[in-house]
């Protein structure tokens, strides 16, 4: 149900930015959003209210300042609707009336928010504050609402590999598999990195929250194949949370970036890497860390361009992969080659990325070999 407000609250910041488009068809964008501000109250005082009163998720004076706020909200669309012509200053200043009353209701809903999401996995309960200021929950954060956990069986892998030592979780971001690696795995210490400022201060919450200020360490720089600069280019979806409800914006941010021979001195165990497309530059500057330590690697790639590069970034160190694939985003599994993975690693992935009937073939050939 959380979800499909969201949703809505989303597509009401949709039409209101192409409202306020002079190129837009002002009157059709203008009647789709009449249609569904109104089905939207209705719905929230027919079904949502009665259902959260009973459930004592609401009291009755929120439901009834909810309603209230609706109200509002039809006098000011009221205003929009009243006007003939869509070209004039009448117009722009009712829009951005509506605008306004929109926005303020979707950041007074983050008031109802969790101010922490405490997750039980395997003994252990897990803290996670709440973004500050939140107007609705980051998407790596929701599936705590029911009891889940953001990419869990990937995390539940690496967690059987029984890794001992240091672990580096390169693209940080809020979290997730930082206090996963840090509490549910054999790590000796966990090096968080993570450039973007308020993903950072996220992750300084979660390290206070879970008394782990000893176990791991935050850097707040980007890793590539060599010290410098970059901006990254963050998309809308990785500000939900921070933006107000419904109108997560895309943003770049600079930053220093070092690589991870020079960041991490100790044995690594595991390295994790997901940075925005700088995944080839980040194994090239992990040279010294691959030879000597040996660690298993998880990579994510969008493509298969991606991947080509990963691999020849990663082959020269003998590593090959394994054929193992997690995630909606494709992450890629790499470890030190043996005789059966210089096999089998590319025949799987290539699997992988086949039609069924080319599986099915390629299923029957390996058995019959």
């Amino acid at each position: 149900m959380i979800d499909l407000i969201l949703d809505d609250h989303r597509l009401f910041e949709e039409l209101l930015r192409n409202l306020r488009d002079a190129g837009s068809d002002r009157p059709a964008v203008r009647d789709a959003l009449a249609t569904v501000l109104v089905a939207h109250a209705e719905a929230a005082e027919r079904f949502v209210y009665p259902k959260l009163r009973k459930r004592s998720a609401v009291g009755a004076h929120e439901a009834e300042h909810g309603s209230e706020e609706h109200a509002e909200g039809h006098e000011a669309l009221l205003k929009v609707l009243e006007l003939k012509g869509t070209d004039t200053q009448a117009f722009e200043d009712a829009v951005e009336e509506l605008t306004s009353r929109q926005r303020d209701r979707f950041c007074r809903s983050g008031a109802n928010l969790p101010e922490m999401f405490t997750v039980s996995r395997h003994g252990r309960e897990i803290h996670f504050p709440q973004v500050v200021d939140a107007t609705e929950v980051p998407y790596t954060y929701r599936p705590f609402r029911d009891g889940g956990w953001y990419e869990k069986s990937f995390l539940e892998h690496i967690r059987r590999q029984g890794r001992r030592g240091v672990y580096v979780d390169a693209g940080a971001h809020l979290g997730t598999h930082t206090a996963w690696f840090a509490m549910l795995c054999p790590s000796t210490h966990v090096h968080a990195i993570e450039p973007v400022t308020r993903f950072a201060d996220q992750l300084d919450r979660i390290v206070e929250a879970n008394a782990l200020t000893e176990h791991v360490t935050v850097h707040r720089v980007g890793v590539s194949d060599r010290p410098g600069t970059a901006t990254s280019h963050l998309s809308a979806e990785h500000q939900i949370g921070f933006d107000p409800a419904g109108a997560p914006m895309a943003r770049d941010e600079t930053f220093s970036v070092t690589t991870l021979d020079e960041l991490v001195h100790e044995p690594v165990a595991v390295i994790k890497i997901d940075v925005e497309g700088m995944e080839e530059r980040v194994l090239r500057g992990a040279s010294r860390i691959l030879s000597a330590y040996r660690p298993n690697v998880y990579v994510e790639a969008w493509n298969r361009d991606t991947l080509r590069g990963i691999v020849r970034a990663i082959r020269p160190f003998g590593y090959g992969p394994t054929g193992r694939v997690f995630n909606s985003t494709p992450t890629y599994e790499f470890s030190p080659t043996t005789a059966v993975h210089r096999v089998t690693g590319p025949v799987l992935l290539a699997v992988r990325h086949t039609s069924r009937a080319a599986r099915r073939w390629v299923g029957a050939a390996l058995k019959r070999g």
